[in-house]
C-alpha cells in the first residue's frame, strides 16, 4: 500500500502542476485560472495530508484543513462570478490559504530534521520559504501577474511532489515508517 499511496501523491501533484501550467496559456479568463489554481491546491493539500505517512495527527489534521478551504474557495469562486468577487479579491484570499500552506509545510519539514533527516528537512523548508514567498508576492501583486504566478506555483507543485516522493524512499530505507 506504500508504493502505491506515494506514486498517487506524486502523479496528483504532477498532474496538478500540469494542468496549471495548461491553465495559465489557454484559459482565457483570469478569474477561471485562480479557481482552477484553488482546486488544484485543494486537491494537492488534502491527497498529501491523507497519505503522507509521517505527518504526525495534529499537522495531518491541520494540512487536511487547509485542503478543505482550498476546496471551499475554488467552490466560491465557482458560485460567485467576477462581478460579485473581484479577481484581486480572490486573489488575496488565495494568498492567504498559500501562505499558510507554507508554514504548514515549513512545520513538516521542522519534523523532518528532528527525525534526523537533513538534507531532506531543508529541501522541505525550501520549498516551504518558496510558498510563503509565492503568497506574499500574490497578495502584494495580485492581478497583474497572476499567470505568472501560477506557473511559478506549478514548478512548485513539481519541486514538492518529488521531494515527497524522494523522502519516502530515504525513510522506507532508513526504517523510520
Amino acid at each position: 500500500m506504500k508504493n502505491i499511496s506515494r506514486f498517487i501523491t506524486f502523479a496528483v501533484f504532477i498532474l496538478c502542476g500540469v494542468g496549471l501550467i495548461f491553465t495559465s496559456l489557454f484559459l482565457e479568463s483570469d478569474f477561471m485560472v485562480v479557481v482552477t489554481l484553488s482546486f488544484a491546491l485543494a486537491a494537492v493539500t488534502i491527497v498529501a495530508g491523507l497519505l503522507d505517512p509521517h505527518l504526525n495527527s495534529r499537522l495531518r489534521l491541520i494540512i487536511i484543513a487547509t485542503g478543505i478551504l482550498f476546496f471551499v474557495a475554488s467552490m466560491i469562486g465557482l458560485l460567485l462570478t467576477e462581478a460579485n468577487l473581484p479577481v484581486s479579491v480572490y486573489c488575496l484570499i488565495f494568498a492567504i490559504l498559500e501562505i499558510i500552506n507554507g508554514i504548514l509545510e515549513l512545520n513538516e519539514g521542522v519534523g523532518v530534521i528532528k527525525e534526523k533527516n537533513y538534507v531532506m528537512g531543508a529541501l522541505f523548508i525550501i520549498d516551504a520559504i518558496i510558498e510563503i514567498v509565492l503568497g506574499i508576492l500574490m497578495s502584494i501583486e495580485r492581478h497583474e501577474t497572476l499567470r505568472h504566478h501560477v506557473i511559478l506555483i506549478a514548478a512548485d507543485l513539481f519541486f514538492e511532489g518529488t521531494i515527497k516522493l524522494i523522502n519516502e524512499y530515504v525513510e522506507e530505507r532508513r526504517g523510520i515508517q
